[in-house]
């Protein structure tokens, strides 16, 4: 929910007393975010947003100038409105005696300090979003991978499950690699498949105690991974 302390060097200021942006931001005017307004009321954000529109529409403002960018809980960047006190009375006007009441009820809990704006709330997005810390982590995890003795597909797929659990970011996916193939393709059965095939049939977990005793594939941190051996008759899928 967002309120912010922001400025006024209002000069009898504008027209309907709207502030541009530029004002309110050097004010110490409070303003309430119109994602916290869609909270308080129950409406949905866009709603609230259009709502908003339409009000500086009607009077004449570029709603812009009260745009402000956040970042969802995916890190992604949204916008929203902030408004100050008088342009949210403004807009509630339209709305229910309900919804009225909880705003205006949501405004003294933030002039009495009893309350925290929504924008002082937001938390700063996580290193591990940010693209540039996720190519470094990929890196060093291929590089742990190669210095432990793996190659080609195996250094690769190990490198990726590693990144993945360590900041939860696949560099495979993130490059649309569903699978890494052999260079020779040729029909392959899961271990599943395999121990149907036997006889007696055999369970999947048997066989992969056999494609391991056989020098194809070992188990690294709850995973079969294909040896040098085992690369060139495997298909892995991500």
């Amino acid at each position: 929910m967002d309120s912010t302390t922001k400025t006024t060097t209002d000069t009898s200021s504008v027209k309907y007393g709207l502030l541009p942006n530029e004002l309110v931001e050097k004010s110490k005017t409070q303003v309430m975010s119109s994602r916290e307004i869609a909270e308080l009321t129950e409406k949905q954000h866009q709603h609230v947003r259009r709502d908003i529109e339409n009000m500086m529409n009607e009077l004449e403002k570029d709603a812009s100038k009260y745009g402000h960018t956040y970042l969802d809980t995916m890190n992604r960047k949204q916008n929203e409105y902030l408004l100050p006190r008088f342009e949210t009375e403004i807009l509630i006007t339209g709305y229910d005696v309900k919804r009225r009441a909880a705003v205006i009820h949501r405004w003294f809990e933030l002039e009495s300090g009893k309350s925290i704006p929504l924008v002082q709330q937001q938390k700063e997005p996580e290193p591990s979003a940010n693209p540039l810390y996720q190519i470094s982590v990929s890196e060093k995890a291929l590089d742990m991978a190669k210095a432990f003795g793996f190659s080609g597909n195996a250094a690769l797929i190990s490198a990726d499950h590693a990144t993945r659990n360590m900041i939860g970011f696949s560099p495979l996916e993130a490059m649309g690699q569903k699978s890494l193939s052999a260079p020779v393709q040729v029909m392959t059965f899961t271990p599943t498949q395999l121990g149907q095939m036997m006889t007696p049939p055999t369970n999947p977990r048997e066989v992969n105690k056999l494609l391991e005793a056989a020098g194809l594939q070992n188990k690294i941190d709850n995973q079969w991974i294909p040896t040098d051996q085992g690369q060139p008759l495997c298909e892995i899928p991500l």
